[in-house]
């Protein structure tokens, strides 16, 4: 059963029996997305809802002004609320995320930072193939314009 199927099937088998517990209110879509993939990787489902006008906001102008309330069951609220504070805080200059010491240290452990991939190893390849299927094409059709546009008889120049 793929993950995702079993997400669902979970959903459907805690929604009715649990009572939903509010866990924290976060103020960007960011730090909702943050909290609730952390939370899921634990096995914790999360329900989210926007305050007032919030959810309206959240449609229009793509973020919500009131923040979002982020739910949990009821069983599983004091493990979310252990995982949530003991999350590590960092202030905005301390961290140099160009830095491959950084990136390591914020990644799980067993996981090495990913190195380059398919495209970036072979991109001189890539360049000749955009040379080839779009630059000579898009100047070969320019020249096709041009003569068609501007039609020169080569043969007889002086009739």
């Amino acid at each position: 059963m793929s993950g995702l199927k079993w997400g669902v099937e979970m959903a459907r088998w805690e929604r009715p029996s649990d009572e939903w517990q509010f866990l924290k209110n976060v103020g960007s879509n960011y730090e909702l997305e943050l909290i609730t993939s952390i939370l899921a990787r634990e096995g914790i489902l999360v329900m989210k809802k926007s305050q007032g006008s919030g959810a309206y906001t959240d449609i229009i102008m793509g973020a919500s002004l009131t923040g979002y309330d982020i739910y949990v069951p009821a069983k599983r609220l004091a493990e979310a609320r252990e995982i949530i504070d003991n999350l590590p805080v960092f202030e905005a200059d301390e961290i140099d995320f160009n830095e491959p010491a950084v990136i390591n240290s914020l990644l799980p452990t067993g996981e090495e930072e990913p190195g380059e991939g398919f495209i970036l190893r072979n991109r001189n390849f890539f360049k000749v193939l955009l040379i080839i299927f779009v630059l000579i094409p898009i100047i070969f059709g320019f020249a096709v314009a041009l003569f068609t546009a501007f039609p020169v008889d080569f043969f007889s120049p002086f009739d």
